[in-house]
């Protein structure tokens, strides 16, 4: 059963977070990367237009440098209305944003990152929104899957799932026989290269017949 949280803290937020689930779909690759929220500096304080508590955030992906992405983030509970919520502007520090991000903690493992949609690959052009779940420890595929049915936002929604513990054992998997040199050669791939590829295709097959309604 997942709990759902009725309010959060910006300071849930903070730490190391494993990106999980988004909508709408774009191209990608699952691949389970952990990346991280900071607090820039005690000293930025951001202003926004509708007088609400926000705050400014690092975002830093794995060997990610100084250069990290900054945005303003409000940590709000179920109840807000994300796309009000979203269209606000706000100064931090001597930068102007046109919008925040909107963060609601799902319970003390799950977040759902809500942002105005901008990206030129989305496949649902008329989603207004995006949003991506993260995770503090790695679900199996239908643990996310059950989470998911928690939160009205995923629960109708073509979600796109990047990472599960079977994503997780797939690349370990891969990792360790590529540096074993067993991916060089094609034309003649090894037993256990045509079984890694035999379940990684079974898998993914399942996981789409689980997708469908």
């Amino acid at each position: 059963m997942v709990i759902v949280c009725n309010v959060g803290s910006v300071d849930d937020v903070y730490g190391d977070w494993v990106p999980v689930a988004f909508y709408p779909v774009v191209k990608y690759i699952p691949t389970c990367l952990r990346v991280s929220f900071a607090k820039v500096s005690k000293n930025v304080q951001c202003t926004c237009a509708d007088s609400k508590n926000t705050t400014l955030l690092l975002f830093k992906r794995p060997g990610q440098s100084d250069d990290s992405p900054m945005f303003p983030i409000l940590a709000a509970d179920m109840t807000i209305d994300v796309a009000t919520a979203l269209n606000v502007s706000c100064r931090c520090g001597h930068s102007q944003y046109q919008h925040r991000k909107v963060a609601k903690l799902i319970n003390d493992n799950y977040l759902v990152l809500y942002e105005m949609q901008n990206n030129a690959f989305s496949t649902a052009v008329t989603e207004p929104i995006s949003a991506q779940m993260f995770t503090r420890e790695i679900p199996t595929y239908l643990e996310l899957k059950f989470a998911m049915k928690s939160i009205d936002d995923f629960k109708y929604r073509s979600v796109g799932i990047i990472c599960t513990q079977e994503f997780l054992e797939a690349e370990v998997r891969y990792n360790m026989l590529r540096q074993q040199g067993q991916l060089r050669d094609r034309s003649a791939r090894s037993p256990r290269v045509q079984k890694f590829t035999y379940d990684l295709v079974r898998f993914i097959s399942k996981s789409l017949s689980m997708l469908e309604p």
